[in-house]
């Protein structure tokens, strides 16, 4: 997981809220999605949910997942 998602991730677990008015629950399905394609590149949304729930005690909705694995593999490159 890069510094800054670290980061964003550690904020909206410590004050229930996102960097910069974003939402918590979508930082922390970035950090999910992260954390599961670290495991597997073909991870799916819901490897993304089982990570959410497991690491984060949040759950997420199929396309909230997706939407978040969509988005760091994009980043990825």
């Amino acid at each position: 997981m890069s510094g800054a998602l670290w980061r964003q991730t550690l904020t909206a677990l410590t004050t229930g809220a996102g960097p910069e008015g974003s939402d918590r629950e979508q930082v922390l399905a970035q950090a999910a999605a992260d954390l599961a394609l670290q495991d597997d590149d073909a991870a799916s949304p819901a490897d993304v949910q089982s990570r959410a729930l497991k690491e984060f005690g949040v759950l997420l909705g199929e396309n909230q997942a997706r939407t978040a694995l969509h988005g760091r593999r994009r980043h990825r490159g």
